[in-house]
């Protein structure tokens, strides 16, 4: 889960070549899709099915051949065409995530969706290092499943039905709940009576018990492991690759 979410890289917001544009007396052209989640997942085949394998060969073309999707880790070795607008990216120094042309010998991890557009938009050639691959198919059942919750907004919407807020938090929270990060703690409420006992019961874990206002029990934090902790990032991270797809 920790590699594969190295490969998750947000929505892309920048202007033209990274610099700073002046619109004053200037037409500007903002440029945004309608509903670009729902969308995305919509034109995918599916969400992938299984668990991650670690991937059989460091060929892409033959890694395409067998597996339904990917997340590797890549050295950039050339980038053929530079864009106004750069499909890849590292972090700096700020940790600032930047969409650069400049990426010759960098290392970036990455997923099949995002790889194929830089080879396809801008001729870039890299060589595998490592990397987790599925290869069990895919649940198309949110194709349709997110169409209808589409057009069952865009119903709300025409009759100015405020649950098309809803719909569309639905919709979002389809692929973003995928992309939860490790949850490090966890809170309990204990009863004056159970403190003691549930301390004894996990001293390895507490890390502070604080008295409640009211003075009715005790604020129980616990440290929680984060190797108990799972999501469906591979899911999010190619919503995400199909979305800057799209734009």
């Amino acid at each position: 889960r920790a590699y594969i979410q190295r490969c998750l890289v947000g929505g892309r917001t920048m202007m033209n070549s990274n610099t700073q544009h002046s619109s004053y007396g200037k037409p500007m052209e903002d440029f945004d899709a309608c509903a670009l989640y729902p969308s995305a997942m919509h034109r995918l085949p599916g969400f992938l099915k299984g668990s991650p394998k670690l991937i059989s060969t460091t060929d892409y073309a033959s890694l395409c051949d067998v597996a339904d999707g990917f997340y590797v880790r890549v050295k950039v070795t050339k980038v053929g065409t530079h864009r106004a607008f750069p499909l890849l990216s590292f972090k700096d120094e700020k940790g600032v995530r930047v969409f650069s042309n400049d990426m010759v010998g960098k290392t970036v991890y990455i997923d099949d969706v995002a790889l194929a557009d830089a080879v396809q938009f801008q001729g870039v050639e890299f060589e595998i290092i490592d990397g987790y691959m599925f290869n069990e198919g895919f649940n198309d059942r949110i194709v349709p499943t997110i169409r209808h919750l589409f057009d069952a907004r865009v119903k709300a919407k025409k009759a100015k039905n405020p649950v098309q807020q809803v719909l569309k938090l639905v919709m979002n929270s389809a692929y973003g709940k995928c992309a939860l990060k490790e949850i490090a703690e966890d809170v309990r409420y204990v009863s004056n009576k159970d403190l003691e006992k549930f301390v004894v019961r996990h001293y390895n874990w507490v890390k502070e018990v604080v008295p409640n206002a009211n003075g009715r029990g005790y604020r129980v934090k616990l440290i929680k492991a984060i190797n108990t902790h799972y999501n469906r990032v591979h899911i999010a991270i190619q919503v995400l690759s199909m979305s800057k797809r799209i734009m």
